[in-house]
């Protein structure tokens, strides 16, 4: 995959289209690519993608599938991708066959692998078995990982090429909220961080557009 200049991405953390369109439509020209989780397309469903992708937003589908290979083959098969060329990561979670299967589902598409592990554990252990997991992971067709923290690091040193995606990205004086592995934003570009994933510090400010510019500042 060609990386994209801009590395932020805006995490579309609210529960409702008509929430998530307003903060869209007040930083397109600053930023261009959001995330949408499943707090959001559970409610709004494919349609709220769609109309991402109308007004040419990069898109990032946070729903971290992980169930039968058979369901998470006709998951991937289920969503337009073809149609949807905005549409840049997906995120799986399980083991090497539901990645195997997500890539039966589609094989263009940039399928990121987010570990169940604990981001708080940090022990030698925790970290053999983060990089275990990510190395069946990407063996078996995913381009990229979720990592968050001192775990860029450990990521970017073992999988050079690899896409790194980081959430838990906070300023100094920012929220921590329900994050366990917070990072800055110009250490998490310096541990390796490709795209680093800002919700509620950008959402929830009073002036989005500042708050957004003030995070590139830091990282471009």
């Amino acid at each position: 995959m060609v990386k994209i200049k801009n590395p932020l991405i805006v995490a579309l953390d609210v529960p409702t289209a008509e929430q998530a369109k307003g903060v869209v439509n007040t930083l397109v020209g600053t930023v261009n690519f959001f995330k949408v989780g499943w707090q959001l397309f559970i409610r709004e469903g494919i349609q709220f993608v769609e109309w991402l992708n109308t007004r040419q937003c990069n898109i990032f589908l946070d729903l971290k599938l992980n169930d039968t290979p058979s369901t998470v083959e006709a998951t991937i098969k289920n969503i337009p991708i073809k149609a949807l060329p905005y549409l840049k990561f997906i995120t799986l979670q399980g083991d090497e066959e539901t990645v195997k299967a997500a890539r039966f589902g589609n094989d263009e598409i940039d399928f990121l692998f987010c570990s169940k592990l604990s981001t708080s554990a940090l022990s030698d252990v925790d970290v053999a078995r983060f990089s275990h997991e990510n190395a069946n992971a990407i063996k078996a067709g995913c381009t990229g990982v979720i990592a968050s923290g001192l775990r860029i690091a450990v990521v970017r040193e073992q999988f050079p090429e690899t896409i790194i995606v980081s959430p838990g990205i906070r300023r100094i004086d920012d929220r921590t909220d329900r994050h366990v592995a917070v990072t800055t934003p110009e250490r998490a570009i310096k541990y390796g961080s490709d795209y680093i994933v800002v919700g509620r510090p950008i959402i929830e400010s009073h002036n989005i557009v500042q708050t957004t510019v003030d995070f590139l500042a830091k990282i471009t």
